[in-house]
């Protein structure tokens, strides 16, 4: 078991399954959650990167502490229901004035997904990572899904630890980075074909660039040397949030030293073993997420 702190954001998402695929102008049908406590709670879920990433980890065993924020709203208070609910600290969470963020997500019959964030765009709310939390807590890794909240200065937060960071980064770059992992949709077609450099341009010096193309699978790169994985085949169900299980997959491989092509490997079943489930932040019991092993 591994202590891993991850950073990034905490929603209450609300999914619609169509009936048929998007199309401008058509007329479609869905499917919703049904409503929570007879009707009185939101009929949402748990996501956000930070979420998903940390109930992937915590299936596997490993110790985490979720570095987010909500707002004084009722989908702050269902996102520490469903955080506890996991077995995940509640520490780490900043509570503030701000709307809890929320996205509706609508998930096609082929398992594809479209985000819509709810309310328009947002301004970021910036706050500082306590240094004590994360002395307290003393992590093996650090996991970088966002550059909100702010990194504390001075206490060698890098230092000593795998650290794996989301491309693209919007804020102060971390001292270092190990492993930068991004989506060729957020990328470009030029970060399929250099990871390497694409990391570069984000972090500066890095080991590794990731980048992930869906069913195409997975390439790793560093300056001498490229990796590609094939996607594991699944039955995809819902989309959303496989990304962020794949960074999950890959750093429990990785804090098991394993060979960045067996890291890559695993990150792929984590993210089959995603699309293959309804929701992004697996629940307890949900298959799938073992601990890597030589």
């Amino acid at each position: 078991m591994a202590r891993v702190l991850v950073t990034g954001s905490l929603g209450w998402d609300v999914p619609l399954w169509l009936d048929a695929p998007l199309k401008s102008g058509g007329r479609i049908s869905a499917r919703s959650l049904p409503p929570q406590n007879g009707g009185t709670a939101l009929p949402g879920r748990l996501g956000g990167g930070a979420a998903n990433i940390a109930s992937a980890l915590t299936l596997a065993g490993h110790e985490v502490l979720v570095v987010g924020r909500v707002g004084q709203d009722a989908a702050g208070q269902y996102i520490f229901y469903a955080l506890d609910a996991r077995g995940l600290s509640l520490d780490g969470i900043r509570v503030d004035s701000a709307p809890t963020p929320s996205l509706q997500i609508l998930i096609e019959p082929s398992g594809e997904r479209t985000i819509l964030g709810i309310g328009g765009k947002r301004a970021w709310q910036r706050w500082a990572m306590a240094a004590e939390l994360v002395q307290r807590f003393a992590p093996d890794a650090l996991i970088l899904r966002s550059s909100v909240p702010a990194l504390p200065g001075g206490v060698g937060l890098c230092k000593g630890r795998l650290v794996v960071a989301h491309m693209p980064w919007l804020g102060d770059r971390p001292d270092r980075v190990d492993v930068a992992v991004g989506s060729v949709d957020d990328l470009g077609s030029d970060a399929w074909d250099q990871p390497h450099s694409a990391a570069a341009a984000v972090f500066g010096a890095v080991e590794w660039g990731v980048v992930t193309a869906g069913a195409a699978g997975a390439r790793a790169g560093r300056a001498d040397t490229m990796i590609e994985e094939p996607a594991v085949p699944a039955t995809v169900v819902d989309a959303t949030g496989a990304g962020d299980i794949f960074i999950a997959g890959l750093t429990d491989a990785l804090l098991a030293d394993a060979a960045p092509a067996r890291a890559l490997a695993h990150a792929c079943l984590w993210a089959a073993a995603a699309v293959s489930m309804e929701g992004s932040a697996p629940e307890r019991g949900a298959p799938g997420f073992c601990r890597f092993t030589r």
